[in-house]
């Protein structure tokens, strides 16, 4: 992860530009849950084993939060698709595990 690009922290390890491939695809992109904008801010990427726990913040609002877990094997779009879809069966998600197949 840049350090000029934000404050966010990283911590683990984890296969070389992975960390770096989720923070540029999800910072500062625009999301819609619950039907309302919700411009992310990515807080922290945590690697534990095979898997990324990513922590995203509303940009304007950052005590709403919401993280996603997500393997090597989710693909970006996936992820923004099951955040956007969550808040409708959830109205406050916290976690979304992305990790498990259906």
């Amino acid at each position: 992860m840049d350090q000029a690009d934000s404050t966010a922290r990283s911590t683990g390890t984890a296969p070389d530009g992975l960390i770096d491939k989720w923070y540029h695809a999800l910072d500062q992109r625009q999301l819609t849950i619950g039907k309302r904008p919700w411009p992310a801010l990515v807080s922290g990427i945590h690697a534990h084993g095979a898997n990324l726990w990513i922590q995203i913040s509303h940009a304007d609002n950052p005590e709403e939060s919401l993280v996603l877990r997500v393997s090597r094997d989710t693909s970006i779009d996936a992820a923004i698709a099951t955040a956007q879809a969550w808040s409708a069966f959830q109205p406050d998600p916290r976690a979304i595990d992305l990790t498990k197949t259906p």
